[in-house]
Formats: structure tokens, sequence, C-alpha cells
């Protein structure tokens, strides 16, 4: 009994160790706001541009988006060195998702054209 406490702890502290920033990730991710000072009109045409703009961060690893006006799915990795998301269609295309901010249900991140302020979708029960 004792080495299956044993074995239990350890799988449950190399999880721990192994996950590597990536379960805070996982969930749908909806367009909030765009973080670039633009005339009101402006602002309102980049808000309806990217109104259907998500990402969707799955545990296996894989993801489905809206991005530019194109549905997408892929794979995704999170290198937790640099704080960037890697996202690869199923083209093989990569595009680097630098997160500049984080904070449990909403985060900002650079797609190399601006900032972009995401909230996680809340799970419907």
């Amino acid at each position: 009994m004792k080495n299956l406490f044993v074995i239990a702890l350890l799988l449950t502290i190399s999880t721990a160790f192994a996950d590597d920033g990536v379960k805070q990730y996982l969930g749908k991710w909806n367009y909030t706001d765009y973080l670039v000072s633009l005339s009101a009109e402006k602002k309102e045409k980049v808000d309806m541009f990217f109104k259907d703009f998500y990402l969707e961060f799955n545990e296996d690893m894989s993801y489905s988006g809206r991005v530019m006006g194109k549905d997408e799915t892929g794979n995704w990795e999170f290198d937790k060195e640099t704080n960037t998301i890697t996202i690869t269609d199923r083209e093989g295309n990569a595009r680097k998702i630098n997160v500049v901010r984080f904070e449990g249900e909403e985060m900002t991140i650079d797609l190399g054209y601006g900032e972009f302020v995401m909230t996680r979708e809340k799970k419907k029960k």
C-alpha cells in the first residue's frame, strides 16, 4: 500500500512539473479589445473586423480558431522561456503569439500587428 501511495505521489508531482504552464491556456479565448490608439471610427471598424476572432486551446495540444476571418485548426505549443504560443495550422503555417499579460480569465497577446485582449469563455454547465 505504501508503494502505491509513493507511485501516485510521484505521478502527481511529475504531471505538475510537466505542465510547463500549458494548462492555464486551455479553453476558448474570445476577442475583447485591440490595444492600439485609434480614432473612434477606426476602433469601431477594427472591432467589427475582429468580433469573431477566437482561439481555442485543447488539452491534446490541438487548437481551433477564427483568425483574420478564416477558420483554422491545427496544433499548438507553449514555450515557457519566451512566453510564446506557437500555432501551426493543418497546412503547416506557423504563427507565433507572444503572451504579453496573463491574468486568469484574461490575457493580452501580440500577433505582430498590435496587442489583443482575449477573454476566456466560461464553460457551459
